[in-house]
């Protein structure tokens, strides 16, 4: 069982995902920029949204590369799934220890992935839980970051895949379209 995960405001918008896409946007070359605020002012929000949503899963399925916008927005939603995992309840979980509250659904992927690897060596004994919990964390970064820059990884249907594709879609589910198409009309 588990409990949805909530993300919350970030620099005046509805949370790190939205914020994240109009900032690359903004980031983008003015022609790209112009392209993306045209298709705001032609499209509803959805038209807009599917647009975006098709260009990051091409990015997944291997036909961006690792350094284009949609690449860039996939990442920083990964890292921000990343951060919204409860690491001392996966920590717990792993060495099997009852927990007094329910975990969010990122906590309890980043636990089913992290169970199907060599956890054990990452966490390398140590002195305090909170240790364990970084190592957990920094390890996880690191796969990700790797899958994200590896054609080949993020086709293959592997424990990580598996969660990364989790991840990347709890956090594009936060995304609040209406409010990017509404910025980019400015």
């Amino acid at each position: 069982m588990d409990k949805p995960v909530e993300f919350g405001e970030y620099q005046g918008c509805k949370n790190f995902a939205t914020w994240s896409v109009t900032s690359w946007i903004s980031q983008q070359s003015q022609e790209t920029q112009l392209h993306y605020q045209k298709l705001a002012r032609s499209f509803s929000h959805t038209t807009f949204q599917k647009d975006m949503v098709s260009a990051f899963e091409s990015f997944l399925k291997g036909w961006f590369p690792p350094d284009s916008m949609e690449a860039n927005i996939v990442r920083d939603f990964l890292f921000c799934g990343i951060r919204a995992i409860e690491w001392d309840l996966v920590y717990d979980l792993l060495r099997g220890k009852e927990i007094k509250w329910i975990p969010n659904l990122l906590t309890v992927a980043a636990t089913k992935m992290v169970n199907q690897a060599p956890w054990q060596d990452v966490v390398d004994n140590p002195e305090f839980d909170i240790e364990a919990n970084n190592r957990l964390r920094g390890w996880t970064y690191g796969q990700i970051d790797i899958w994200v820059n590896n054609v080949t990884a993020r086709q293959n249907k592997t424990p990580l895949s598996i969660f990364a594709v989790k991840v990347y879609e709890v956090v594009l589910s936060s995304v609040d379209w209406k409010a990017i198409v509404e910025e980019l009309k400015k």
